[in-house]
């Protein structure tokens, strides 16, 4: 397989820093919160930042860009395009006219000139199958407003084994996929893996912790906050929480996160895994007890 180490100056860290959820309200992270994760992640060794256009309509990547603006050369930085966040109600949009827009206004929020990847951000086929887009796309790459482009799976299509963007992503001058990997899910390791090494793509994956569930902080739904979105899926959370008091009571509650992000970071295919973290507190616990370098 194709290491694509070499199309960076320099490597890209095995842990990516996610930021989707600074962007939601009720997490109440304030901005001084967040510099200082950065900050102490740069100190671990982390340099890749994952960030996305409908994160609080581009509020993640305005606090990045705040964050990273004097040292942006410390920094790999991924984000994505093809939605909108319209008052907390995320809407397709992937005609190439609002994808110039989305563009403009992430390098705009990044206070930076060039995106290193930039995802189609889960998007069915008919959104993906578009030359036009493609072409416009490309041409950014070579003006030099985006280093290299990326596709971001639906993870609906990877369940369902319906795998035609990641087979002809080579056709666009795709390098990068992300997909959802851990170790209560592991659809993509099936198929979608073997896609990508036969095309030198490297595999970027997200959900290490399942949203939370391979935390160690929740044993069931009663667990969860009375307004928290992942109450939306409480027939796949029960199974998920019966599956680790059966396969995973051996390992203690305060070790579990390290333990499912090790789980990740040991499969030889994967280049990096997206992981967000709430506080110092959590990143600190889960970086020292990970075999991530």
């Amino acid at each position: 397989m194709q290491n694509n180490n070499k199309l960076f100056n320099k490597n890209l860290s095995k842990i990516c820093l996610g930021t989707e959820i600074y962007s939601r309200k009720h997490n109440k992270i304030n901005f001084k919160e967040i510099e200082t994760i950065f900050l102490k992640s740069r100190d671990f060794g982390i340099n890749f930042i994952d960030c996305a256009e409908c994160y609080g309509d581009h509020l993640s990547e305005a606090i990045i860009g705040d964050i990273i603006c004097q040292n942006r050369n410390s920094w790999i930085i991924a984000s994505k395009f093809g939605h909108y966040n319209n008052s907390n109600i995320v809407e397709n949009k992937f005609d190439l006219n609002s994808v110039q827009k989305q563009l403009e206004k992430s390098l705009t929020s990044l206070k930076i000139d060039c995106i290193d990847i930039y995802y189609f951000h889960s998007g069915n086929d008919n959104d993906f199958f578009n030359d036009e887009l493609w072409n416009y796309l490309n041409l950014q790459v070579k003006l030099g407003k985006i280093k290299y482009l990326g596709l971001s799976l639906k993870h609906d299509l990877v369940k369902k084994n319906y795998l035609d963007q990641a087979k002809k992503a080579s056709k666009y001058n795709i390098k990068f996929v992300q997909t959802v990997y851990n170790y209560l899910n592991t659809d993509s390791d099936k198929f979608l893996f073997d896609i990508c090494n036969n095309n030198n793509i490297e595999i970027i994956t997200r959900m290490p912790l399942a949203k939370g569930i391979l935390s160690g902080n929740y044993k069931n739904n009663q667990d969860f906050l009375p307004d928290d979105y992942r109450l939306t899926f409480k027939k796949a959370n029960d199974l998920y929480f019966k599956r680790i008091k059966n396969e995973l009571s051996h390992i203690p509650q305060d070790k579990l996160a390290s333990w499912s992000l090790n789980w990740v970071l040991e499969n030889k295919n994967v280049k990096s895994s997206v992981m967000a973290f709430r506080n110092t507190n959590q990143l600190e616990n889960i970086i020292n007890n990970a075999n991530w370098k």
